[in-house]
């Protein structure tokens, strides 16, 4: 019976023993001093060897191919590559440049003021890397752009050499050698004398002038039932008179068969007096009152008045 019971308790401790040898073993014995090169996440490894206290983790934007990127940045895990060739217009693929670098041909140096559009430009010495280029055409009246003149130069048709005796409206004329720096362009001469008689249109009939070399007269035809008269110094220059009070100047309204009237204020601008041609043209612009018995009973107001007179 003892025999037995020793029996039991032989194969009871047996079987403890091979148990607890089982649980404490192990096919792969702990390294005591983890590396970052020894295949296996451990440390503060964000990866397997990489990350924490070993070199970064590669990801899709860290500028390198690696993981199973099939180029920078793009492909495999990470986004799609963008197909590029060297003739698209943007920086794209490898380029190093717009269109240029990597597996394009290689990019010219260039700078923001070499006067030549190269590199990223987009116009010459401006767009890209510099500074943006400013809308320009050659025909908006406006030097801008590369342009050396107004509308001429640089991308432009080239600017011509103006003066005023080429036969050409160029530089800053205002007609055909004439006006801006050149002598002042002179409008087309037509006999009239034409204004607003209280907001009424006038236009005379027959103009007519006179110069005896003291004074120079002109004035509309007598017949119509409103006539103007002017009395200015023979001579007289362009600029600008007074017509009242002011001796040897003066600005007469009348009616057919009516009364006189009598100037009060005004002014006559001298824009041309071609003696030559014995040609004098002008504006004008006056009040007159007609009284009666020192009551002044009506009132003219002339204005926008202009003039073309041929005088003898």
């Amino acid at each position: 019976m003892n025999k037995i019971k020793n029996f039991i308790l032989f194969l009871a401790l047996f079987f403890t023993a091979t148990i607890m040898f089982t649980s404490c073993g192990s096919d792969d014995p702990i390294d005591p001093n983890p590396t970052c090169t020894d295949g296996i996440l451990n440390q503060d490894e964000t990866g397997v060897d990489c990350g924490g206290v070993c070199l970064a983790c590669p990801s899709c934007t860290d500028g390198i191919q690696n993981q199973d990127e099939t180029g920078v940045d793009c492909g495999g895990s990470c986004d799609l590559c963008v197909v590029s060739d060297c003739s698209d217009g943007l920086m794209n693929g490898d380029e190093t440049g717009i269109d240029c670098g990597g597996s394009c041909d290689p990019c010219v140096g260039s700078t923001c003021g070499d006067g030549v559009q190269n590199g990223g430009e987009t116009g010459i010495d401006c767009g890209g890397s510099c500074n943006p280029c400013i809308g320009s055409d050659c025909s908006d009246g406006i030097q801008n752009g590369d342009e050396t003149g107004i509308d001429c130069g640089g991308s432009c048709a080239g600017c011509s050499t103006a003066n005023c005796s080429d036969g050409i409206q160029n530089g800053d004329e205002t007609g055909i050698d004439c006006g801006g720096s050149c002598d002042p362009c002179n409008l087309a001469f037509s006999e009239h004398i034409t204004c607003n008689i209280n907001g009424v249109p006038f236009a005379a009939n027959l103009v007519s002038g006179f110069d005896n070399s003291t004074t120079l007269e002109f004035q509309s035809d007598q017949s119509q039932e409103r006539q103007l008269f002017f009395v200015l110094p023979s001579g007289i220059e362009a600029g600008t008179y007074n017509l009242f009070d002011n001796p040897g100047f003066s600005a007469r309204y009348a009616k057919l068969f009516d009364g006189e009237f009598t100037t009060e204020t005004g002014s006559m601008t001298i824009s041309s007096n071609n003696t030559a041609q014995s040609e004098l043209s002008g504006t004008f612009e006056f009040s007159a009152v007609e009284y009666s018995f020192g009551t002044a009973v009506d009132t003219v107001y002339v204005t926008n008045g202009s003039f073309g007179v041929e005088y003898f």
